[in-house]
């Protein structure tokens, strides 16, 4: 239960991701897994994950993990996102940083007082991100508007056709 307020499970707004997080590494993760004594299976049990998806994660298998399942795993771990996706920080974007920071869209949009629509079109820097919403993503996140901002610019100049 109290895995379950700390991550949020409890929350009204929750989604789950459409594609995998960029970034992550599956030797990490397994290691973490290790490293924290636990099996396969007992990870499953205490992040309610299933031992095939956790199966599939460490063998790099598809799909990558989806947001809110990972943050449940990395928690009972005792490591962060950050641990287990490798993204250098001067090529992250928006999106990036909301899943460093183990949330879903609705979370971070509900977080920082915008729609959930508004949140993706900012991830895909298809709107102009406006100075009040920089400063409620940056806030909402915990980061700098500067960094927030830099994301935003990095999806707005990725090359067409590439994910945000």
């Amino acid at each position: 239960m109290l895995l379950h307020a700390i991550l949020g499970r409890d929350d009204k707004v929750r989604a789950v991701s459409r594609r995998g997080l960029r970034g992550f590494d599956p030797s990490t993760f397994a290691a973490a897994r290790r490293a924290a004594g636990y099996t396969l299976s007992e990870l499953g049990r205490i992040a309610d994950i299933g031992l095939t998806t956790l199966h599939n994660w460490e063998n790099g298998s598809s799909p990558k993990p989806q947001v809110e399942a990972l943050a449940r795993a990395v928690a009972a771990l005792g490591v962060t996102m950050a641990d287990v996706i490798d993204i250098p920080p001067n090529r992250r974007t928006v999106a990036d940083l909301r899943a460093l920071a183990g949330l879903t869209q609705p979370q971070l949009a509900a977080n920082a007082g915008i729609s959930t629509a508004a949140m993706s079109q900012i991830e895909r820097a298809a709107v102009r991100l406006t100075p009040d919403k920089a400063r409620a993503l940056a806030k909402a996140l915990s980061i700098t508007e500067a960094e927030l901002t830099a994301a935003y610019q990095r999806a707005r100049s990725r090359p067409a056709g590439s994910p945000p």
